[in-house]
């Protein structure tokens, strides 16, 4: 590769701390100049600018911006944060006006909806020769980006993963106490009144089981449950360690594009209760680690949280291994491999100017 060429560029919405360590960590594995655009996070301000050791270029992505309003050249490859934020596909414009590539994060899942088949001839019209590839969490959206006409030789994995040096696998499952634990917003998309009326069914067989949540949100919670342990936003390394002090994630989605909080718990060692809503479900769970339940349905959902429950020694022992096997495949072990994958593959050289499509 070519050094301190300062050609790259990636861009990130609201970008989170998780997101940070990725780039941070892309950044150091390529000997080369990389610059970050970003949308400021809804919180955790200052720990995303403590993780990126160098500036990052804050914009209004629903605003106006242009390569020259920040001051930079326009880069010969940009990572765009997705096609539809007004600010990060005029940037993307401008790249691939002037010559460069474009690979497009995308984090939409495959649900096989109207919308969706609606959405594909839109994005066949209006996208498709825009970018030069797609970066997607896993299996999920990239059935999502072929069915959109993106060959499969241009869709990458591996866009989303949790920081295992935060993430940490801590004891076995069989050690923990005997406790679910859901992290999340407290709104009604991502299943909370499913998940509280299948504890309370659940319960009945096994009272001495309990749920930790964590989250904030409009949805009212049972506080004055002894079962039902509640504490609202929390740090990742607060999450962290009370992922290690619990058996099972729940995550009960109707809808979820990946579900971070899934492969956080994965690192965890966590077992993995979800519905087939979520993203990750493909890339993460399996008949060994957990279960994947039919969305908003109580009953489906307790009979998963009871098969759990009803898991032997050895069995609570092959699901800790495999949830740390399959939260490998992702994450800032995996993304800097993929971004100089990337990188390669679209011609690092960056002498070629011609336009590439699709």
């Amino acid at each position: 590769m070519n050094k301190k060429i300062t050609d790259i560029a990636i861009s990130w919405h609201r970008l989170p701390p998780y997101a940070a360590h990725l780039i941070t960590a892309g950044i150091k594995a390529v000997d080369l100049s990389v610059h970050v655009v970003a949308s400021k996070p809804l919180n955790l301000l200052a720990e995303v600018e403590g993780v990126i050791s160098q500036p990052i270029y804050w914009i209004d992505s629903s605003g106006d911006c242009s390569w020259a309003s920040l001051g930079l050249p326009v880069p010969k490859l940009f990572f765009q944060a997705g096609w539809l934020s007004p600010a990060f596909k005029r940037l993307g414009m401008e790249v691939k006006q002037a010559g460069g590539r474009v690979v497009c994060f995308s984090d939409n899942s495959w649900k096989n909806t109207p919308r969706q088949w609606l959405g594909s001839l839109g994005f066949r019209a209006k996208y498709l020769k825009q970018f030069d590839a797609v970066w997607v969490p896993g299996r999920s959206g990239t059935n999502l980006m072929e069915f959109y006409g993106v060959p499969k030789d241009k869709i990458y994995q591996g866009m989303y993963g949790s920081n295992p040096n935060v993430f940490t696998p801590g004891i076995s499952l069989e050690e923990r106490p005997k406790r679910f634990i859901f992290v999340g917003q407290l709104i009604e998309r991502k299943g909370v009144s499913t998940l509280l009326e299948a504890f309370q069914k659940f319960r009945q067989q096994f009272p001495d089981w309990k749920l930790h949540i964590i989250g904030g949100g409009p949805l009212e919670l049972p506080l004055d449950d002894s079962q039902i342990d509640c504490e609202g936003f929390s740090s990742p390394h607060r999450v962290a360690e009370a992922m290690r002090n619990s058996r099972f994630l729940i995550l009960p989605s109707l809808e979820d594009h990946w579900g971070l909080v899934v492969h956080e718990a994965a690192c965890s060692g966590c077992g993995l209760i979800v519905s087939e809503a979520v993203g990750a479900a493909p890339d993460l769970v399996n008949k060994d680690n957990g279960y994947a339940f039919k969305p908003s349905s109580v009953e489906s959902l307790t009979t998963a949280l009871t098969e759990a429950a009803k898991k032997d020694v050895r069995q609570l022992q092959i699901a800790h291994k495999t949830s740390l096997s399959l939260a490998s495949q992702f994450g800032t072990n995996i993304w800097p491999e993929v971004f100089k994958t990337i990188i390669n593959d679209l011609g690092a050289n960056h002498q070629r100017h011609a336009v590439s499509t699709l």
